[in-house]
């Protein structure tokens, strides 16, 4: 699951870079190598370690039942992945992902937000258990931003509705709410639908 949401999300990053969502300055690179000459190399393999970092905290400390074998419904998670892949490479190539307005904001609220409301609509148990996840998971997340923020790790150029600033450090409302809030919250939310028993 942490593998496919690498690339879901890597693929979303396509429009993020290409819009001036964030941006990753080249010296910052460890990998040198940016796919469709926009995304890191390296935003995959963080992706991927921030899905597998928020499941097994999970997994670890709130989730109270296991199960055995995986979901019959992960299948959808790869036609997602499918999906994200074919969609991204078709407005590259058309060049239409340049006129997306606030992709920050948009492409985020279409991938993050609804899988966590139908997850609380299905069962209410999660509010609770999104609750223990977010508090700890908000504030490493936070320490990373401004750690980020402080060496130049990534900038924010492009259109926002807000900008919180934070001990000095000043960031979009989107990253405050989509990564430092809804991150972890939303991998969770994927990994219970796709690959878990939603209980």
């Amino acid at each position: 699951m942490a593998i496919l949401t690498g690339i879901i999300a890597g693929f979303a990053d396509v429009i993020f870079s290409a819009t001036k969502a964030w941006v990753v300055p080249d010296e910052q690179l460890f990998i040198a190598w940016r796919i469709f000459n926009s995304v890191p190399f390296e935003d995959f393999i963080w992706f991927f370690s921030f899905a597998l970092f928020a499941i097994t905290f999970y997994e670890f400390f709130i989730e109270k039942d296991r199960i055995r074998g995986i979901s019959k419904n992960s299948k959808w998670f790869f036609i997602l992945a499918l999906g994200t892949i074919f969609i991204v490479t078709l407005l590259v190539f058309l060049g239409w992902f340049e006129k997306i307005k606030y992709s920050y904001l948009v492409i985020c609220s279409i991938y993050m937000i609804p899988p966590v409301v139908y997850l609380l609509f299905r069962n209410t148990n999660f509010i609770k258990k999104f609750f223990y996840i977010s508090i700890p998971l908000f504030l490493i997340n936070l320490l990373h931003e401004l750690v980020a923020l402080k060496v130049g790790q990534w900038v924010f150029p492009g259109e926002y509705i807000g900008t919180f600033v934070f001990f000095g450090f000043s960031f979009p409302f989107e990253e405050f709410f989509f990564y430092l809030f809804l991150g972890s919250i939303t991998a969770v939310a994927y990994y219970e639908i796709f690959f878990d028993d939603m209980k």
